[in-house]
């Protein structure tokens, strides 16, 4: 191999180097726009029931109607909270700090949910021997 030819390669591989260089880059900012374009708002506020499942300690673990559960502190409720009671839920994020805004107990819901249970109840009860 002569040095002419040598040069040429070294600078092929230079610009292949630098080619792959680009590209990288390119995949990296593609990559952190799309992360962007997911990230949590500076504030979210959601609304849901929340149904007081326990408590345990200071804490009302409550579930929502996605099924999921959250600890509440109980000094966020506005009167005595006990298990199976239902609360008007707003839970917003602030800079991903999570508030609680709790309602009054919801107990148009929780008559629809007793009479509910009760219906199933009587059903089982009625095919039962």
């Amino acid at each position: 191999m002569n040095t002419n030819e040598l040069e040429n390669d070294i600078i092929e591989k230079r610009e292949i180097s630098t080619w792959g260089q680009r590209k990288l880059e390119k995949m990296i900012n593609n990559f952190l726009q799309a992360i962007k374009r997911y990230e949590i708002k500076e504030e979210i506020s959601m609304k849901d029931l929340a149904t007081v499942d326990r408590i345990e300690g200071e804490y009302a673990v409550c579930e929502l109607l996605d099924g999921k559960m959250v600890d509440i502190p109980i000094g966020k409720f506005k009167e005595k909270v006990s298990e199976g009671d239902i609360f008007d839920l707003e839970i917003k994020s602030d800079k991903g700090q999570l508030m609680y805004a709790i309602g009054e107990k919801n107990t148009a819901e929780m008559e629809i949910r007793r009479k509910k249970i009760l219906e199933k109840l009587n059903r089982i009860n009625k095919n039962s021997p």
